[in-house]
């Protein structure tokens, strides 16, 4: 789902960047959503260091126990003089230096990945909630929920870079992002399971898995063809469409299996 989602994403972004420049030009911005002007206030940069420790804290609770009172005292202690330093140095234009950008790139950074962390638990949390109370099987829940609330974030960050000109980067990332949660996740996922099973992991072939690798390989296969033969390398409204009504198919296809409408016999 998050793959097939990727690929609408890419278009939109294609279209996005078609919109705002009405054609495919090169990056005006120097900043993505700043011009050259762009301040940053200093209680923000002031605060950052304060906050990076007890999100971190939030994100991980199980180091909270690990690190104790003291721990968390002398980190906020070294946060403190942290910031101390920050508000000192900091230039009067609220225009940091270049080696302050990058310590608050790094910070945030750090900090964004904790908030995808607690955002993350909270939602598989709340959809194991759902589908206890409503019924719903976990493998629909998986592809449509945990999927959107994965690859909608990335959607709206790519619309954003291409609207400011960064087209390559955008669509970049449209490809990037399914595929690190594919290699990078699936195989911390996959070695994480062989370590608690003592170097033996059996993997699930059911149903509904076989429709995701099915329309997934189909949907590679088409793109593959189409792309230069049909479309001729041109990104139209047309290939947006029939992308949308193949993720609609999609959609369901795998309700009807995951339910049972539609049964697939498995033979091993």
């Amino acid at each position: 789902p998050d793959y097939l989602l990727g690929r609408c994403t890419f278009l939109l972004v294609l279209h996005a960047h078609m919109r705002s420049n009405g054609r495919c030009a090169p990056p005006v911005c120097w900043q993505v959503g700043t011009g050259h002007g762009h301040h940053y206030q200093r209680w923000r940069a002031v605060l950052l260091p304060v906050t990076a420790p007890l999100t971190l804290f939030v994100a991980a609770p199980g180091l909270l126990p690990s690190v104790g009172q003291a721990g968390l005292a002398y980190s906020l202690l070294c946060a403190a003089v942290g910031s101390a330093v920050i508000h000192s140095t900091y230039p009067s234009s609220n225009v940091p230096r270049k080696t302050l950008k990058g310590v608050f790139a790094v910070m945030a950074f750090v900090q964004s990945i904790c908030w995808l962390n607690i955002a993350a638990g909270a939602m598989v949390a709340v959809c194991v909630v759902v589908g206890i109370i409503c019924g719903v099987k976990p493998a629909l829940l998986g592809a449509t929920v945990l999927a959107y609330g994965n690859s909608v974030p990335d959607m709206i960050n790519n619309l954003a870079l291409a609207r400011d000109g960064f087209p390559s980067m955008a669509v970049a990332a449209c490809f990037a992002s399914p595929l690190f949660v594919l290699m990078a996740g699936t195989g911390s996922a996959l070695a994480y399971g062989v370590t608690l099973n003592h170097g033996v992991l059996t993997a699930p072939v059911d149903g509904p898995l076989l429709v995701m690798l099915g329309f997934g390989v189909v949907n590679l296969v088409q793109y593959l063809v189409t792309v230069p033969l049909v479309y001729r390398f041109a990104m139209t409204r047309k290939m947006a469409a029939v992308s949308f009504l193949y993720y609609a198919c999609f959609n369901v296809v795998y309700g009807l299996v995951v339910t049972g409408v539609i049964r697939i016999n498995i033979t091993l």
